[in-house]
């Protein structure tokens, strides 16, 4: 995807077929933005957009609706006070010629610098970066900014960036404690642990654990309860309500 002043929107798409579709889409005002957001003509007529490039947002997304996000440098010939503004640009793909809003916020990124890239961490967080090597984690919200990389080493004319998938991972360890003589010396009780870790660099959202001890204990057919609820000894989770038994809620 790309955007260009004065021309409107380009979407590339046909990804499916492998045969690349160009279209180009009118990018008019969007009369309901969203709350800090003003909305903005860039359909030719009063300006274009001109960024160093478009993030797509599948969280705001859906198979009817792009939401895409950029930044531009205001230039003195622009709006004062001058500074960096984030566009957001909303595109109907349902329409037989695809129409686009577009609306800006203005943040608090430094100015006076060329923001070549955008694109979303692993988080779903909006991250653009300079020329100059810095990198900005932008929130969409209010356009504030946090620094992740400050400048540093020779600037570049062109920058480009991308975002890698990170992948969940979970981690199940189980262990089985020394027996612990409760009755004549012939009944035993076995403590047994499941612990469950995320080792993945992304939060792990709808995670259930089983586990059929009957199937690790099956001679003598001994009893078998949970003597302690799971607990959480770092980092955070969140308790499932929909679990048949709330003894084991993973909370």
């Amino acid at each position: 995807m790309a955007g260009f002043p004065h021309q409107g929107l380009f979407l590339v798409t046909g990804a499916a077929t492998m045969q690349p579709q160009t279209r180009r889409i009118t990018i008019e005002t969007d009369t309901n933005p969203p709350g800090g957001y003003t909305g903005v003509a860039l359909d030719g007529t009063t300006g274009g957009i001109n960024v160093g490039d478009l993030a797509y947002s599948p969280a705001e997304s859906s198979a009817t609706t792009a939401v895409l996000y950029g930044t531009r440098n205001v230039q003195a010939s622009d709006d004062t006070p001058r500074g960096v503004y984030l566009y957001r640009i909303v595109v109907d793909l349902t329409a037989p010629t695809p129409t686009a809003r577009a609306s800006r916020i203005a943040t608090t990124l430094p100015r006076l610098i060329t923001y070549g890239s955008a694109y979303l961490g692993a988080d779903g967080g909006l991250i653009v970066s300079a020329n100059n090597n810095a990198f900005y984690r932008v929130n969409v919200t209010n356009g504030s900014h946090t620094v992740l990389t400050a400048a540093n080493g020779d600037a570049n004319t062109n920058t480009d960036g991308t975002t890698c998938i990170a992948v969940p991972l979970v981690d199940v360890v189980k262990q089985a404690g020394a027996p612990v003589a409760v009755l004549n010396g012939h009944t035993f009780d076995v403590p047994y642990t499941l612990t469950v870790g995320n080792t993945g660099a992304v939060p792990t959202p709808n995670v259930q654990i089983s586990d059929n001890l009957r199937n690790a204990f099956a001679a003598g057919t001994p009893t078998l309860g949970i003597s302690a609820g799971p607990s959480v000894t770092a980092g955070s989770c969140t308790s499932a309500a929909t679990l048949a038994a709330p003894a084991v809620s993973p909370c």
